[in-house]
């Protein structure tokens, strides 16, 4: 949209191509009298003419058309006012949908934070084969079993239940960094909306401005071609009284022009398919919008300071560099909690099956259990009138059942790394704060930038209008619509170059102060600005 400036370089090929054509026109005499008082009257009449066609479309927030989507006139298309396009484009369905995605995103890590208290559920199974009799004293007992196939299923399940019951803050800090996250995501479509607001904007005046222009090229157009048909036709009938380099001339300028509509169709084009994308419009549809034309009351602007005040206020980067501030400063709280265990409360539940048995164990004879400890196998087995003593196995690994309840104490300690996160983190907090302070100070320029851009832009507004005035009346009075006998070239040519001169820079600087404007709004974190230059709210 940048290169919609260049259109006025369309203008003035218009200027210096119905300057040439003036040539080959019956030339006129410079005045020896002033100008009758009609045609000053004329003059004037035309001024109040073209000065109120702005009422053809008469405006609201930013000179739009007030009147609602309509089909154009001639059928060929659709209107649209600033307000439907803008409102089209921050609720465009690819935009809603991608924040959306994210916000959810966000509030579903909220969710896992407010629910960080709840049990946390650990189920283990375990399936394998054993050996039927398995003995863990006699392994190759073991392997013959498994080699005769003497084997059976074994299945083991555990169950453990976590709940925390202190964490040192830990979450409470992941809830209000969760939250802060849900707020980021939401200033994060704020700002996007803000950028598409403004673009739209952009693209709005640049067709507005195309259309402006593809009227001065074809009005421009259609001299020159009049001209070279008049000049063929008096060179055939030998009535030519222009030099041939004169008509030359005017054929090379011609093809400038038909260039420089070419140019003006493509800017008008990049300016109609931002606005189908933008706004999502369908491809099929037409959009139709007025010619930028004259502004009898341009929008005015408020002082400096207040769009300062307000950018730091409500300017969505603002409010999220103090979210980033806050959170960053969590963070280097987790990260001093982690000196500190976290407290819970376990329940583990445990049991094994199998449908084969373990062997039952042999018993030892001693004096004492702790010689008990050395007993040698089948040495010391205790024997009942000759006949070895065996006994069920004490916690029988294949049929077992467990329960357990407690509180655990959690603590990984790595004093020499958490120390330097720690140090880490509240790095972290200085710098963010520094970023914050130098935004801050960057936004202020930004918005003291933008405002003398529109602040410089209106004047121009009006100092050109002037000149367009004093303009239009010099062609009026001494240009090509008061043609004589046999004018001089100079002066039937420099004042039509002077008016399209000056109307070209001046739909430019209408333009340009639109787009200003529409960039002061964004920059303090607003859709638009109102006729008083206040900022308009959501």
């Amino acid at each position: 949209m940048t290169t919609l400036c260049r259109q006025s370089l369309c203008a003035l090929a218009i200027v210096c191509a119905t300057g040439f054509a003036s040539t080959a026109v019956a030339q006129q005499p410079e005045p020896d009298e002033p100008v009758p008082d009609a045609a000053e009257q004329d003059a004037a009449e035309q001024d109040a003419a073209e000065e109120g066609a702005a009422e053809d479309s008469g405006t609201q927030e930013d000179g739009s058309r007030a009147s609602g989507t309509a089909q154009a006139a001639d059928g060929q298309g659709t209107s649209f006012t600033l307000d439907e396009l803008t409102n089209k484009a921050i609720n465009n369905s690819d935009l809603v949908d991608e924040y959306r995605a994210k916000r959810a995103k966000a509030k579903w890590d909220k969710y896992r934070a407010e629910h960080a208290w709840s049990p946390r559920i650990k189920s283990t199974t375990f399936l394998s084969v054993v050996p039927d009799n398995a003995d863990p004293d006699e392994i190759n007992e073991n392997f013959d079993e498994i080699g005769s196939l003497d084997i059976g299923p074994y299945i083991r399940s555990d169950l453990e239940v976590i709940v925390p019951v202190y964490t040192f803050g830990r979450v409470d800090i992941a809830k209000e960094l969760a939250e802060l996250g849900v707020d980021n995501s939401a200033l994060e479509l704020a700002n996007a909306r803000l950028d598409v607001v403004y673009q739209t904007k952009r693209a709005y005046w640049g067709l507005r401005l195309s259309n402006a222009f593809a009227e001065m090229l074809g009005e421009g157009d259609k001299i020159i071609k009049e001209q070279l048909e008049k000049m063929e036709e008096d060179r055939e009938f030998g009535a030519a009284d222009f030099e041939i380099k004169d008509f030359r001339k005017l054929e090379i300028f011609s093809a400038e022009v038909d260039e420089r509509v070419v140019d003006n169709a493509k800017l008008g084009e990049v300016a109609s398919a931002g606005l189908h994308f933008l706004a999502e419009i369908p491809d099929d549809v037409e959009i139709e919008l007025p010619k930028l034309d004259n502004l009898d009351s341009p929008p005015k602007l408020r002082a400096k300071k207040y769009y300062i005040d307000t950018a730091m206020k409500q300017r969505p980067e603002i409010l999220q560099l103090d979210k980033a501030v806050r959170a960053r400063s969590l963070e280097s709280e987790l990260a001093t909690a982690e000196w500190y265990p976290n407290l819970f409360a376990a329940f583990t539940v445990g049991a094994g099956w199998s449908t084969k048995e373990t062997a039952f164990q042999r018993v030892c004879a001693a004096n004492s259990r702790e010689d008990a400890t050395e007993c040698d196998f089948p040495e010391d087995q205790f024997e009942v009138d000759g006949q070895g003593l065996y006994a069920e196995p004490y916690g029988d690994p294949l049929h077992r059942f467990s329960l357990g309840i407690g509180l655990g104490l959690r603590w990984e300690f790595d004093p020499f790394q958490q120390y330097a996160k720690v140090e880490k983190k509240d790095a972290q907090v200085l710098a963010i704060r520094a970023q914050r302070r130098r935004a801050q100070s960057a936004i202020k320029l930004e918005v003291r930038k933008l405002y003398q851009d529109a602040a410089d832009s209106l004047q121009k507004i009006a100092i050109n209008k002037r000149r367009m005035t004093a303009a239009r009346r010099w062609r009026d009075q001494f240009g090509l619509s008061r043609q004589t006998g046999a004018a001089d070239i100079a002066d039937a040519v420099q004042p039509l170059q002077a008016y399209y001169e000056a109307r070209a820079k001046y739909l430019q600087a209408v333009f340009d102060y639109m787009v200003a404007r529409g960039a002061l709004a964004k920059a303090v974190g607003a859709y638009g600005l109102g006729e008083d230059g206040a900022v308009l709210s959501d």
